[in-house]
């Protein structure tokens, strides 16, 4: 049986990534070619009272890790800073993220630095909480 609301919603944020200077990647994985962006599992809320009448309302929150090399840190950090900025201009641009009959709105609430230099790629991180409304 396959995922007829969060897997579709996810494709439509890889292809996103994809289309916005990053390597998208459908689900958390070992190895990516960077820089890279990663849609893992969302948290998923419904409310009682839908916005429209007939259809119900799905809010998903998904972590969207993205990743780029470390092996220059200075250049690194400010790779990162820069394509985070773009990643959150982009979605602040088109809401529906390019396909508006499946994601009817998005939003990046948060993003986080983090760094990975325990593995045998040393990795800067920034998990970015991009917000997606869905009527179904």
């Amino acid at each position: 049986m396959a995922s007829t609301i969060i897997g579709p919603v996810c494709d439509v944020v890889v292809g996103f990534l994809n289309a916005n200077g990053f390597t998208g990647y459908k689900w958390a994985r070992l190895d990516y070619d960077l820089p890279a962006g990663v849609v893992e599992l969302p948290t998923v809320s419904r409310v009682q009272e839908n916005s429209q009448l007939g259809s119900e309302d799905w809010m998903m929150d998904f972590p969207v890790v993205l990743y780029f090399d470390l092996s220059d840190a200075a250049f690194s950090q400010e790779q990162a800073a820069e394509m985070v900025e773009a990643f959150i201009a982009a979605v602040d641009a088109n809401p529906s993220l390019g396909s508006p009959t499946i994601v009817d709105d998005a939003v990046v609430t948060s993003a986080t630095p983090s760094f990975e230099t325990d593995t045998a790629r040393p990795m800067v991180a920034y998990t970015c909480t991009l917000e997606l409304n869905k009527l179904v």
